[in-house]
């Protein structure tokens, strides 16, 4: 669901001048996507202790592992954008927190 918006927007922006709107594209995506997975974390739960039946807990199962693979989508297109972005572990903070963090050292 999310993926496809994700890469069309990321098929049409990716050039040096759009950088930065490639990764503020990615984190908004990864917001919505942590906040559906936590969702799907919830129903699992309750699924369990509900003891509910094994086709049905195959589906949640796939589903979400369906969801992790838009994740791994998700980050493949964003690091072409750029892989430093990803291998210093930057995406797992907010990149307002990154640039005040620069806007500091600089100054």
């Amino acid at each position: 669901m999310y993926i496809t918006t994700f890469i069309n927007a990321c098929k049409k922006i990716i050039n040096m001048d759009n950088l930065c709107v490639v990764i503020v594209a990615f984190e908004t995506m990864y917001d919505l996507w942590v906040f559906e997975q936590r969702k799907r974390d919830n129903e699992l739960k309750t699924m369990l202790q509900n003891q509910v039946s094994e086709p049905d807990l195959c589906i949640s199962v796939d589903s979400s592992l369906n969801h992790y693979y838009e994740l791994f989508q998700m980050k493949a297109n964003a690091m072409k954008a750029d892989v430093f972005y990803f291998m210093y572990g930057m995406w797992r903070k907010p990149i307002i927190k990154e640039t005040n963090f620069w806007t500091r050292v600089i100054h």
